[in-house]
């Protein structure tokens, strides 16, 4: 007679060697090391699926949407009564980037970002840079000092024989030419080798940032070209404890190697950098100045230094490609890895060229960036000034009151900040000739999950807006409109899709799962009619360049809907367009 083994047990003998295996892969995970592929395998898919399902505190929509807070209540959305609201820039030490090449936008960041280094942020800021001298900002012609972080380095003897490589000779040719005064050889030199330097940088701008303002809260590394904005910025950090070691920014980079982008702004905490510097105890540009007083290039490494996972950073930036990689691969030999619960915050490309999908469209926006030209960070910091005069995202905090938040600059609202059709005058004129609101193709390292669909041989603009948003109604009625419809109609239509551009010449029409803002209406300036409506564009009227481009209608108007009138803030329609109305103390 066979025995009869109960449920109960038969459960046990899966469930031990279930237990061993788990406590046997945590081990080996554990020691394997920090770059291992197969632990960054694992730790890359497992926070996928914890960002999936368990949003970060709040979700990140609830924090644009949540009542504005003030002296005495903060905002029903912070943690713990608001405890952690910084004050910008008291409590956000700013790093700024540069290059000999680039230093010309420096003086405008400055201006746009509004930052006082000649008063009260003369202790909040410091620029860095691969050469030593001043930029100048302001309307008054003062000047900032930028410190080169490179020279320190070499002269440190913490490269040992490797501070003769092919990087470090190319800094010398730069520093021999500005020497010389010889700019045009100076710039020369930049634009070819400015990207290598560049890596040079991150450790050491970061080292001299956490000696110059040991006491703040934050850290925030900017390139030259990236512009934050401050109410969305802050409303960030308030949700954080910079106590906790915090690697923040928009994440680019395979599993084997996440990184926050450099050009979209990073943020660390204090703890974060305490432990990447090793509590203060790197001393690389203390035995730079010491080297250069006793004229000595001897290696200083075998007496102390800097910490051995510091001093491996220094070696890899004279070979690692890009510097905002350096940097997370050295804080992950720390522990620190980046947040990823707070990328799609981040932004990779200009105001006209960002790309808004519909997950992002409530959720606050902190930055852009590729304002490489000194007019464009002056007409954005022009822009977001009419909306925020203070520049430092509402009221500091004091000894006795944490202060109170500006409302924050959501991704969609970039459509009303930059005056474009209303929901109802977009269904009047869903065809929009010299617009184009998918963009130019290319990473702008904002949204790199999504992608494009472009279809050929279509005939007309109606035919591409009902390739996009389907026969919802929102274009003209008539014989003609239909046929092109029933043309559309071959095709099945993209129920996510945000945006269309139909390109005259090439008879192609790209769709997109978002929109951009895109620049100045041409159909405006040139006074040029639309096509008939369902009339193919001629070859011989239209250039190979002429597009039509609009949004579908019906889903804009579902977003609007969602978060177009919150606290503080308002979409006003005059004229068929958007008007951004926003107010400090939520009285709208």
């Amino acid at each position: 007679m066979r025995r009869r083994i109960s449920p109960v047990r038969r459960r046990r003998c899966w469930t031990r060697p279930g237990v061993v295996v788990l406590c046997l892969l945590a081990v080996c995970y554990y020691f394997l090391p920090y770059d291992s592929t197969l632990r960054l395998s694992v730790r890359f898919n497992s926070q996928r699926v914890v960002n999936t399902f368990a949003a970060p505190p709040k979700s990140l929509e609830a924090w644009t949407l949540a009542p504005l807070g003030n002296a005495t209540n903060p905002s029903n959305s912070l943690p713990a009564g608001g405890r952690h609201l910084p004050a910008l820039y008291d409590d956000v030490g700013v790093i700024l980037k540069t290059g000999y090449g680039t230093q010309h936008r420096v003086g405008a960041q400055i201006d746009a970002l509004g930052l006082r280094p000649h008063s009260v942020d003369a202790d909040n800021m410091v620029v860095i840079g691969d050469w030593a001298g001043e930029v100048v900002y302001g309307d008054k012609g003062q000047q900032i000092t930028v410190h080169d972080v490179i020279a320190p380095v070499l002269d440190s003897g913490i490269l040992g024989s490797r501070a003769n490589c092919a990087r470090a000779e190319k800094y010398r040719a730069l520093a021999a030419a500005v020497r010389a005064g010889d700019d045009a050889e100076a710039i020369r030199i930049s634009k070819s080798s400015g990207w290598e330097l560049d890596a040079m940088k991150f450790i050491p701008g970061l080292e001299l940032a956490y000696q110059t303002m040991p006491n703040k809260n934050w850290y925030l590394l900017l390139d030259d070209d990236t512009f934050v904005i401050p109410s969305s910025l802050r409303l960030l950090l308030a949700h954080l404890d910079h106590t906790v070691p915090h690697y923040i920014g928009n994440a680019v980079g395979d599993f084997r190697g996440r990184f926050a982008h450099g050009g979209s702004a990073v943020v660390l905490s204090r703890e974060a950098l305490t432990l990447l510097l090793g509590s203060g105890s790197s001393r690389v540009l203390a035995a730079a100045a010491s080297n250069r007083k006793n004229s000595g290039t001897a290696n200083s490494y075998s007496n102390g230094l800097a910490p051995p996972l510091l001093h491996q950073a220094y070696v890899d930036s004279i070979t690692e490609t890009w510097g905002d990689k350096l940097l997370a691969t050295t804080l992950m030999r720390v522990g620190v890895y980046l947040d990823e619960r707070f990328a799609r915050l981040f932004n990779g490309a200009r105001p006209s060229a960002t790309r808004i999908s519909a997950d992002r469209f409530c959720m606050p926006l902190v930055s852009f960036h590729a304002l490489a030209q000194p007019e464009q960070m002056r007409s954005v910091g022009a822009i977001f000034e009419q909306i925020d005069s203070g520049k430092r995202g509402g009221t500091p905090g004091d000894g006795t009151s944490p202060g109170f938040l500006a409302p924050a600059i959501a991704w969609g609202d970039l459509w009303a900040i930059y005056g474009r059709p209303t929901v109802a005058a977009l269904h009047h004129q869903p065809i929009h000739r010299g617009r184009d609101f998918v963009g130019v193709p290319g990473d702008d390292s904002s949204s790199s999950a999504l992608v494009t669909s472009t279809t050929e041989n279509v005939g007309s603009p109606e035919a591409c807006r009902v390739l996009c948003a389907g026969d919802d109604g929102e274009g003209e009625s008539g014989g003609a409109d239909n046929l092109q419809r029933r043309f559309a109609g071959l095709y099945s239509y993209n129920s996510k899709c945000l945006a269309w551009t139909w390109n005259a010449g090439e008879q192609t029409c790209t769709t997109s799962p978002w929109f951009v803002v895109g620049e100045e209406d041409v159909e405006k300036s040139t006074g040029a009619p639309l096509p008939a409506n369902g009339e193919a564009a001629k070859a011989t009227t239209e250039t190979t360049s002429t597009k039509y481009s609009g949004v579908n209608v019906a889903l804009l108007r579902q977003l609007v809907g969602r978060c177009g009138h919150r606290d503080g803030v308002a979409w006003m329609e005059r004229d068929g367009v958007y008007e951004y109305a926003y107010s400090p103390n939520g009285s709208l």
